[in-house]
């Protein structure tokens, strides 16, 4: 991997850790794009993410029909969008690895509640845009001077803000 290509996806890697909650879009049967949120239970050294989920629920139901999602993370100055893959796993070793008691709510039965299950997503791209640190203040400089000047903001052709990123 071309270090260029490395640091980009180190860097997307390092944005997503940083949140708690994503929106997992699914495609159902009648072909509209369904988001909710869920809250990530881990992510890996490879970019899988993990979601408790309800079996009876509709996203797995609408998984079932078609494994293509997309994941969206947000907050005021980063924007993380991964396209990918999702598949239902019922193992028990994962499940104990992931619990936690938060989840009681949603699972009453705690471990052992038959409709507690995972959804790992495997994605196969991304994009980010980070407008935090030195960098963020660089466009937000950029973009009220465009304001200011009636010019166009950075179109994110900094890689440093924006990239898209195979995984």
């Amino acid at each position: 991997m071309a270090r260029h290509l490395e640091d980009t996806r180190k860097h997307l890697l390092e944005l997503v850790r940083d949140f708690d909650t994503a929106m997992l879009v699914t495609r159902g049967s009648d072909g509209a794009l369904r988001g909710r949120p869920l809250s990530v239970a881990k992510e890996s050294e490879d970019g899988r993410l993990f979601f408790a989920i309800r079996v009876e629920s509709l996203h797995v139901h609408e998984l079932a029909g078609d494994p293509h999602v997309a994941v969206l993370f947000q907050d005021e100055q980063r924007h993380v969008s991964l396209s990918g893959t999702a598949r239902l796993r019922r193992d028990r070793d994962l499940i104990e690895e992931l619990w936690s008691d938060a989840w009681k709510l949603w699972f009453p039965h705690g471990l052992d509640d038959p409709n507690l299950a995972i959804v790992e997503v495997r994605p196969t791209t991304g994009e980010y845009w980070d407008r935090t640190g030195l960098e963020g203040m660089r466009y937000l400089f950029a973009a009220m001077k465009a304001f200011a000047t009636g010019g166009k903001p950075p179109d994110g052709d900094d890689e440093r803000r924006n990239a898209k990123v195979p995984l």
